[in-house]
């Protein structure tokens, strides 16, 4: 048994039907048709402030570029996110989804150790962590990486 042929799985086929019937080609297609249609709605209510599906349009539309600037990110490539329930979150998943890059949510109870056996094969595991306010750069902006080793 399988997502095609088990019963369970019922509901989830006929959404998936509904929005294949918009032709819609991706879940960004999904997203930014969404954002465009409901701009002034509001989407997200945190912590007495709001935010419209219009503002995380916009801000989530810049964030790739900070992802992919000085090749440190590669498409395809995995970005863990530790945002519990934040406004931050979605303009980081749909930024990141937008960057072609692949979210990856991690739960903000892990120890670095805990993150790093959960969410990394075990030839990844780095043997020490070291968590940065900002990256060292050269006087042209370009990250250094030989100072991160």
């Amino acid at each position: 048994m399988n997502f095609t042929t088990a019963p369970r799985f019922d509901f989830a086929r006929q959404q998936i039907a509904a929005i294949n019937d918009e032709n819609y080609t991706s879940v960004i297609d999904l997203f930014e048709t969404a954002c465009a249609e409901y701009a002034d709605d509001i989407a997200f209510t945190c912590m007495g402030q709001d935010m419209t599906f219009g503002e995380i349009d916009e801000i989530s539309e810049n964030f790739p570029a900070f992802l992919r600037s000085n090749d440190w990110l590669k498409h395809g490539e995995r970005v863990a996110v530790q945002l519990p329930n934040l406004l931050q979150y979605p303009i980081a998943a749909w930024g990141i989804l937008r960057a072609g890059l692949v979210l990856v949510n991690t739960n903000p109870l892990y120890t670095e150790r805990e993150f790093c056996r959960k969410d990394l094969t075990a030839y990844k595991v780095p043997k020490f962590i070291e968590f940065r306010n900002e990256l060292p750069k050269s006087t042209v902006g370009k990250i250094l990486r030989r100072e991160l080793r």
